[in-house]
């Protein structure tokens, strides 16, 4: 389950803001919007909640989508021993994003200029199922 949220939160993408004419925010999905820092909130497995399945060292972690298509999993706040920091590479094509490591992978299903959802089918052990992970953008 670590993987699959490092991976996919590595594989996050949010959205960059601005201000049409009304003085309304809008949002729009891009390999350049989705560049920025972003934290895990939520996790399901199947529709079930999952969050309680990551480690508390890991529900912390901030999650890198740099402009050169690179991506780091930073161990922030609470540290796990080892370190759960990683790195690795992300691309987005439309609404699929995919990274390094294809367990991280998956399409956004919901953008906005503070976070986004990322749907994906996930195999741990000899069970697969629905994941979605919720982001927020810091």
């Amino acid at each position: 389950m670590k993987k699959i949220i490092a991976g996919f939160i590595a594989c996050v993408a949010l959205a960059a803001c601005s201000k049409d004419n009304g003085g309304t925010t809008s949002c729009t999905l891009s390999s350049t919007s989705i560049v920025g820092k972003y934290k895990i909130t939520a996790v399901t497995f199947d529709g079930a909640d999952a969050m309680s399945q990551i480690p508390a060292c890991n529900q912390d972690d901030v999650y890198e989508l740099k402009s050169d298509g690179t991506a780091t999993v930073t161990d922030a706040g609470t540290q796990c021993s080892p370190s759960s920091d990683q790195s690795g590479t992300w691309s987005l094509n439309g609404t699929t994003l995919t990274t390094s490591n294809a367990e991280l992978s998956g399409t956004v299903s919901d953008f906005s200029c503070t976070g986004l959802k990322i749907n994906g089918t996930q195999t741990i052990g000899p069970i697969s199922g629905a994941t979605v992970i919720t982001l927020v953008r810091q």
